[in-house]
C-alpha cells in the first residue's frame, strides 16, 4: 500500500457560523470488483467521524484529538475491506470543530477571541487504498468532487455542548444513490502536508460506560442523575416521544443542596441537546464535544441514561493495594483523574473553559503517569517539536550538598510536624514533600502527612466523598460548605502526584536502568500500615511487590520479569540484607524488630508532634486540657521540642492527679 498522503484538504465552500453546524462531506464512487483489501486514512483540522456505505467507520473518537497541529498532525488507518463491494459506493465524513477551531483556552496575542488557534475554519482529509488480488492499485481522496452540506448538528462546542436535531438529518447521506443535488462542492484547504503522519499512540475511545447510582427529584422538582463517579465524557441517552421534543443533558461535578452546581464549569456550558424524530425508540450519544461531571440534570423524555467514559484508550502498567482503605481510594482517585485529564494529550481539568495542557500539572505528574499506564510519547514528541521551535529547556533538582542535604531534611522535618502534618506547601512544592522526607531519613513524619485526615491534607478530600484529586484541598469543607472559587475544579491530577511516592516508598519499586532492565525493590514500611502489594508492567514483562508487616514478623515476596535484574533491600531486615535476584519469584520471611507494631497505640510517652497528626485523638487531647489544665498551653507544647509528651507536661504540674492521667489514657486507647 502507498504510505504516502496524496489526497487534498477540503472545506465547504459555504460559511459556517462559530460553534454551528458541522459540514457533511460525500462522494460516491464505482468498483468493477471487490478489493482484495481497502485501508482509509483519515484526519482533519477538527474533530472527524468518518462513514463509509453508511457505516461509521472504526472506533475512534474526538479523532485526531488535540495536536501541535502545525508541527504533527495524526493520520488514522482504518481496515475497511469488509465495507465495500463491487457497484456504487459512497464515502463521507462529519466535521466538527474540536481544538483546531472551536473555542478552547484563551485568547492569542494575534486574536481577539479564544477561536481559530490552528485554523480559521474545519477542514477533511480522507484518502481510500485500494489493493486488488492482481497485484493493481486505485486510490481515491478528498478533492473538489466530494460535495457538502450541513445536518442534524447544529452546535459543536467542545466547552458548551452539542445540539443535534434528529428531524434534520440527511438519512442516507453515506449511502450510495443518495440524492446530493442541493449540496454544494467543497474547495480545497491549503495545508503543509509535510504535518502528516501515521498514528503510533492510541487513539481517543470509549473505555467504559457508569449505569446511574441514583435518579432523584431536586428541590426545584428537577430530574438529578448520579453515576457515583466524576469522569471526563457524555451521556447516551435512549428516548421516546413526539417529533421536536426535546432532551437537554446539563452536566456538573456536585451538587449544592440537591441541585446541579455548575460553578466549577465557569463559563463553560456543558449542556447537550438531542431534538427528537419520533419514530419510535432513538439512542443518542453527542460525537464532538467532552465534559466532565459526575452529575446530570436532565430535563425532557428519557427511558435510560449511561455515562461514557471517553480518554485516550491508555495500557494500564500499575497497580498499588494496601492495607489503608483511605490510601487505597486516594490511589483510585489518582487514576480517575489521570483517565479524565488524558484525552489526546495531558490536561489540568475536564470540566471548566479551561482544559489546557500546562507542562507544570505534567512536570509534577509525570512520574506517577508512568508508572499508571503506558503514556505520553506522542505527545511529548509534540512539546519537542514546539520547543525547538520555541527554544525552552518540560527543570533539574538534587542541589544541595549531603551536609546541607541533611540540615534541610531535619528543617522541613520540624516545620511539617508544626503544622500538624498538614499541607502547607504550594502546587510546585506538594509532589515533594514526602520524597524529601523519606530520603533525608523521616520516614515516620512522612507516613503520618500521608495519613492525616484534617484540611490541608492528601486524605481529607476523600473523607469528603471524593472521587478524583481536586484542584483545592478545601473544595468541599469539613463543614459540607464548598469553596466560593470559581477555580474549584474537582478532576485535577496534579496534587495526585503524591501517588508517585506511594509506588516508590510503599510498594517500593524505581528503575536503576531505563525500561526496569535493572531496578531497586526497596518497600519502607511505616507507622499506619501493615500490608502492601505492587504490579508494574515493564517492556521485560510484570514486576510484583508485596510485603506484610506484623509484631511478630516481616514477609516479603518479589517477582521480577526474564532478562531483568533487582537489588532488593529487605525492609526492618536485623541485617539490613540487600540480595540481588533475577528473574523468578522470590520469598523472605524474618523477624520483627522488637516492639515493632505496624498498628499506632499511643501512651502518655508519645510525642506531642505524632498525636496532633490524628485528629481523634488529638481533640481527646484538647478536651482534656481545656476541661482540666486550662493553664496550659497544649498548642504551645506541641512546637517547643521534637520530644515533648504528655508526660512530660504532666511532670511539669506535680499536683495533677491519678484521675486526669486516667483521662488521657482513656482517650489515648485509639488505634488504626
Amino acid at each position: 500500500m502507498n504510505d504516502t498522503y496524496q489526497a487534498s484538504f477540503v472545506t465547504p465552500s459555504f460559511p459556517l457560523s462559530p460553534e454551528g453546524e458541522a459540514p457533511c462531506f460525500r462522494r460516491e464512487f464505482f468498483l468493477e470488483r471487490r478489493p482484495e483489501r481497502a485501508l482509509l486514512r483519515v484526519t482533519a483540522l477538527g474533530i472527524v467521524e468518518p462513514h463509509l456505505n453508511g457505516s461509521r467507520v472504526g472506533e475512534e473518537v474526538l479523532a485526531p484529538g488535540w495536536r501541535s497541529y502545525r508541527h504533527r498532525l495524526p493520520v488514522s488507518t482504518h481496515d475497511v475491506t469488509a465495507l465495500l463491494g463491487p457497484g456504487a459506493n459512497a464515502l463521507g465524513a462529519i466535521v466538527g470543530e474540536g481544538w483546531a477551531v472551536g473555542r478552547i483556552g484563551y485568547p492569542s496575542p494575534m486574536q481577539d477571541s479564544a477561536r481559530c488557534h490552528y485554523a480559521d475554519r474545519p477542514a477533511l482529509f480522507l484518502q481510500l487504498e485500494l489493493r486488488y488480488a492482481d497485484g493493481t492499485t486505485q486510490l481515491l481522496g478528498t478533492d473538489e468532487s466530494f460535495s457538502c452540506a450541513t445536518g442534524a448538528v447544529l452546535a459543536r462546542s467542545l466547552y458548551d455542548g452539542e445540539t443535534h436535531d434528529a428531524r434534520l438529518e440527511p438519512v442516507g447521506w453515506s449511502e450510495p444513490g443518495f440524492d446530493d443535488t442541493g449540496w454544494s462542492p467543497a474547495v480545497p484547504y491549503d495545508w503543509d502536508m509535510a504535518t502528516l503522519f501515521p498514528r503510533t499512540a492510541e487513539p481517543i475511545r470509549r473505555t467504559g460506560e457508569l449505569a446511574p447510582v441514583a435518579v432523584t427529584t431536586s428541590p426545584a422538582g428537577r430530574t438529578i442523575v448520579d453515576f457515583g463517579q466524576n469522569i471526563a465524557g457524555r451521556l447516551r441517552v435512549t428516548t421516546t416521544g413526539r417529533a421536536g421534543q426535546t432532551v437537554t443533558l446539563r452536566h456538573a461535578e456536585i451538587l449544592t443542596d440537591g441541585e446541579l452546581d455548575t460553578t466549577s464549569l465557569r463559563s463553560a456550558k456543558s449542556v447537550d441537546r438531542y431534538v427528537l424524530r419520533g419514530d419510535g425508540p432513538e439512542v443518542w450519544e453527542p460525537a464532538f464535544t467532552l465534559h466532565g461531571f459526575r452529575y446530570a440534570d436532565i430535563d425532557g423524555p428519557f427511558d435510560e441514561v449511561v455515562a461514557v467514559v471517553v480518554h485516550s484508550d491508555m495500557r494500564r502498567t500499575g497497580w498499588l493495594e494496601t492495607s489503608h482503605h483511605l490510601v487505597d481510594r486516594l490511589h483510585a482517585n489518582t487514576v480517575w483523574s489521570m483517565r479524565g485529564n488524558f484525552v489526546g494529550l495531558p490536561t489540568d481539568c475536564p470540566q471548566r473553559d479551561e482544559r489546557l495542557g500546562w507542562t507544570g500539572d505534567i512536570n509534577a505528574f509525570a512520574p506517577t503517569a508512568a508508572f499508571l499506564y503506558d503514556v505520553l510519547g506522542s505527545w511529548l514528541d509534540d512539546l519537542a517539536a514546539e520547543q525547538r521551535q520555541k527554544g525552552y529547556v518540560a527543570i533539574s533538582f538534587d542541589l544541595l550538598p549531603p551536609d546541607q542535604r541533611t540540615k534541610a531534611g531535619a528543617r522541613l522535618a520540624e516545620l511539617v510536624t508544626r503544622a500538624g502534618f498538614r499541607i502547607t506547601t504550594g502546587f510546585a512544592g506538594t509532589p515533594w514533600v514526602l520524597p524529601a522526607l523519606t530520603e533525608t531519613g523521616h520516614l515516620d513524619a512522612a507516613y503520618r502527612m500521608l495519613l492525616q485526615t484534617g484540611c490541608p491534607s492528601f486524605l481529607h478530600p476523600v473523607t469528603q466523598g471524593a472521587t478524583t484529586v481536586w484542584e483545592r484541598w478545601d473544595a468541599i469543607r469539613p463543614d459540607g460548605s464548598r469553596h466560593p472559587s470559581e477555580m474549584t475544579s474537582y478532576n485535577h491530577y496534579a496534587l495526585g502526584a503524591v501517588t508517585a511516592w506511594l509506588h516508590q516508598s510503599v510498594g517500593g519499586l524505581r528503575p536503576t536502568e531505563p525500561g526496569h532492565r535493572r531496578m531497586s525493590i526497596a518497600p519502607r514500611p511505616g507507622p499506619g500500615l501493615s500490608h502492601a502489594s505492587l504490579r508494574h508492567l515493564t517492556v521485560h514483562g510484570e514486576v510484583r511487590v508485596a510485603w506484610r508487616v506484623t509484631a511478630s514478623d516481616v514477609t516479603v515476596e518479589v517477582t521480577v520479569p526474564p532478562g531483568t535484574e533487582a537489588t532488593v533491600t529487605l525492609p526492618l531486615h536485623p541485617e539490613a540484607l540487600q540480595p540481588t535476584v533475577t528473574a523468578g519469584t522470590h520469598n523472605w520471611t524474618y523477624p520483627a524488630p522488637p516492639g515493632n507494631d505496624p498498628h499506632v497505640r499511643y501512651t502518655l510517652d508519645t510525642p506531642l508532634r505524632v498525636l496532633v497528626s490524628d485528629d481523634a485523638v488529638w481533640d481527646a487531647v484538647e478536651k482534656v486540657f481545656v476541661e482540666q489544665l486550662p493553664q496550659i498551653p497544649v498548642s504551645y507544647a506541641v512546637r517547643s521540642s521534637a520530644d515533648t509528651t504528655l508526660r512530660t507536661v504532666l511532670d511539669r504540674f506535680p499536683g495533677t492527679t491519678g484521675a486526669l492521667e486516667d483521662a488521657f489514657t482513656r482517650d489515648l486507647g485509639h488505634s488504626r
